[in-house]
């Protein structure tokens, strides 16, 4: 099975998301952990990488022996059978995701202040920085906020939400969130490959499974 693209998907998801309840904090660890969680919700990483497991499985699966049939003569039972997988890939993002936010709550504590971090969490709790998060631009650049028509994101804002791009753009705390925002890929990429055997592994599993269930019925109705 193809994983190496799995564990996260960093597209748009269709609807908002939501966000999560601004609490009062004095210290940079509970800031750093809100902005964490605030820009890969878990149900965004589940989702987008489970777009991301499903596409492949699609067009990989048939070419496999044990799930060309399945795939060409009963669609539907095949459709279950990538459940099953994505399945198991879900319950893995969803049980290690906390020890992959600590780390990502962990680097902002350094290298951001308590300043910039509460003039992120106030940018991305905003409609436009909701907006930037739920379609996949939260990691966004100066200089892509200051010319979006550069990188062809200009159609995707209207005028206001541009300016309001391009003056958050110049501020301290975005060119800080920069630096800190190749970090965090760095650690989501790193925590992506620590779970890839195991995704790998259960996910197979989950498939075959189901398979063999199918199998199973289909050899007792005969």
């Amino acid at each position: 099975m193809k994983t190496a693209a799995l564990i996260f998907g960093m597209a748009a998801v269709a609807t908002a998301l939501p966000v999560p309840a601004q609490a009062p904090a004095s210290n940079t660890e509970t800031l750093g952990r809100q902005l964490a969680d605030l820009l890969d919700p878990a149900d965004k990483i589940v989702a987008d990488s489970g777009r991301i497991f499903r596409e492949i499985m699609e067009e990989t699966a048939p070419q496999e022996p044990k799930f060309a049939s399945i795939a060409r003569k009963r669609p539907k039972e095949f459709e279950s059978v990538l459940d099953a997988g994505q399945s198991a890939e879900a319950a893995i993002l969803r049980r290690e995701y906390p020890a992959g936010q600590r780390r990502i709550a962990a680097m902002f504590d350094r290298k951001l202040s308590i300043a910039d971090l509460n003039a992120l969490l106030a940018h991305f709790r905003s409609p436009l920085g909701r907006k930037l998060i739920a379609q996949g631009y939260s990691s966004i650049d100066r200089e892509g906020m200051e010319n979006p028509a550069r990188f062809g994101l200009d159609r995707f804002f209207t005028r206001k939400e541009r300016q309001q791009m391009a003056a958050f753009a110049k501020t301290s705390a975005a060119r800080d969130f920069e630096a800190a925002n190749l970090e965090r890929h760095k650690i989501r990429i790193g925590w992506a490959q620590s779970l890839k055997s195991e995704i790998e592994r259960d996910g197979n599993a989950g498939m075959d499974a189901a398979l063999a269930q199918y199998n199973a019925h289909s050899g007792s109705a005969r």
